[in-house]
């Protein structure tokens, strides 16, 4: 599930390709993901998009709205809201903290 997610997460597909590609219900792959990794199957997605988001806020210099396209995000105020949702920050102040420290 993870390589599969690690292959895809750009591609921004719902819970129900994943759930399609290994031939079980979207509620069962959940309930599996729920036990291995203590999240839901969307929060995985999630996590893996805001670990790239990281790292092109920290590596690039590509403008935030960018980066939320490049990760699937049509919205840049949907990108900002899901990252702050995750973060505690939104991604111009992640990114402003992280030059501060290098």
């Amino acid at each position: 599930l993870l390589a599969l997610i690690e292959e895809n997460y750009k591609a921004n597909h719902p819970a129900d390709y994943y759930s399609n590609s290994w031939f079980v219900s979207k509620r069962h792959l959940n309930n599996l993901s729920q036990k291995y990794f203590n999240t839901s199957l969307n929060n995985l997605i999630v996590k893996r998009k805001i670990n790239e988001a990281k790292l092109f806020l920290k590596e690039s210099t590509m403008q935030i709205n960018e980066i939320g396209y490049e990760l699937g995000f049509k919205e840049k105020s949907y990108f900002t809201r899901v990252f702050k949702s995750n973060t505690g920050v939104s991604p111009k102040e992640f990114r402003e903290q992280y030059l501060k420290v290098s």
